[in-house]
C-alpha cells in the first residue's frame, strides 16, 4: 500500500493554505471591487470556510485514486500532474464558491463570476507554488 497524508496532516495543510491565501487575496479584493476591509474579509474568510471544507476531502479522494492508479506517494507528484491536481481543485472549488460570493458579498452574478475568475487564476499558480513547497517542508511519511 502507498502511503498518503493523514486526515489530520491534510487539515493542517489546508489552514496553512487558506490564511496564507486571505492575506493575498483580501487587499486585490479591496483594490478591485473597492469594499472596505471588513466586508472584503468577511466574504473572503466565508469563501475560505467553504473551501475548507471542500480541501481535504479533495486531496484525500485525489491522493487516494493518484495511489491507486500509479502507486506513488503525493509528494512525488510529477508537474504535470500537480498542475492537473491545482486546476481541478479551483475548478471544484467554484461551484461553492459562486453562489457564495453572491450570497454574502452581495455581487452580482457578472461580479462573482469576475471575482471567480480572477480568484481562480491567482489560487492556481498559488496552489502550485504551496503544494509543491509544502511537500518540500513536509513530505509524506512513508509507511511500511
Amino acid at each position: 500500500m502507498v502511503s498518503t497524508r493523514t486526515l489530520r496532516e491534510r487539515i493542517f495543510q489546508t489552514c496553512a493554505f487558506e490564511v496564507i491565501g486571505i492575506a493575498c487575496v483580501t487587499p486585490l479584493f479591496m483594490a478591485v471591487y473597492g469594499g472596505h476591509a471588513s466586508e472584503s474579509l468577511t466574504l473572503m474568510v466565508a469563501i475560505s470556510v467553504a473551501v475548507m471544507i471542500w480541501a481535504p476531502i479533495y486531496g484525500f479522494v485525489f491522493d487516494r485514486i493518484e495511489a491507486r492508479k500509479t502507486q506513488r506517494i503525493a509528494s512525488d507528484r510529477p508537474a504535470r500532474i500537480r498542475v492537473l491536481h491545482a486546476v481541478l481543485y479551483e475548478l471544484t472549488s467554484v461551484s461553492v464558491t459562486l453562489p457564495l460570493a453572491m450570497a454574502v458579498g452581495g455581487l452580482t452574478f457578472g461580479q462573482a463570476v469576475g471575482m471567480n475568475i480572477w480568484l481562480t487564476l491567482f489560487y492556481v499558480g498559488y496552489a502550485f507554488a504551496f503544494f509543491l513547497a509544502y511537500d518540500r517542508l513536509r513530505p509524506v511519511q512513508v509507511t511500511s
